[in-house]
């Protein structure tokens, strides 16, 4: 299967398309936004981020990030009445096709063991490495909140406190 890589940088909107990249744009995401960005933008460019189940937005104006794919559940309810696998466990493989620094090793556990995206956000924003999620807001959706999101509607939300 394939996913669609969206980027804005600089004010402008980059959409690209990545034939076999379903099982690692999750991996590709979770090693940080920098990778990500030289991974996606070696891809070939299309015009519509239209039909995507799997892939990423990524906003370097804003440091906002929405991450997707329909074969990951976070929702427990949902693993349970459908046997899902609950979790980022079943695309953990995907770093086997990425080269990892030795540093980076524990984003494979992390990945595998990750049962709510908000405690994957969590982990990778907290991780000593050199391309880091921290200062970045990073959520979860569908092929519509990414639509939504190039069309501008996925804004940076102030902080608490």
């Amino acid at each position: 299967m394939s996913a669609k890589f969206v980027i804005r940088k600089d004010r402008k909107l980059r959409v690209f398309f990545g034939q076999w990249m379903d099982d690692v744009s999750l991996a590709v995401a979770c090693r940080g936004p920098n990778y990500a960005l030289t991974i996606v933008t070696d891809l070939p460019e299309t015009l519509s981020a239209d039909f995507t189940e799997v892939g990423f937005y990524l906003d370097f104006d804003q440091h906002v990030a929405l991450l997707l794919d329909q074969a990951v559940c976070w929702d427990a309810e949902r693993a349970r009445l459908t046997g899902c696998v609950l979790g980022g466990a079943q695309r953990a493989a995907g770093f086997a096709r990425l080269d990892l620094y030795p540093e980076e090793q524990i984003l494979v556990p992390l990945l595998a063991n990750a049962t709510t995206f908000e405690g994957l956000v969590e982990a990778l924003q907290s991780m000593p490495l050199q391309d880091t999620w921290a200062g970045w807001q990073l959520h979860w959706g569908d092929g519509a909140a990414l639509r939504a999101a190039v069309a501008g509607q996925l804004k940076r939300v102030p902080e608490v406190g």
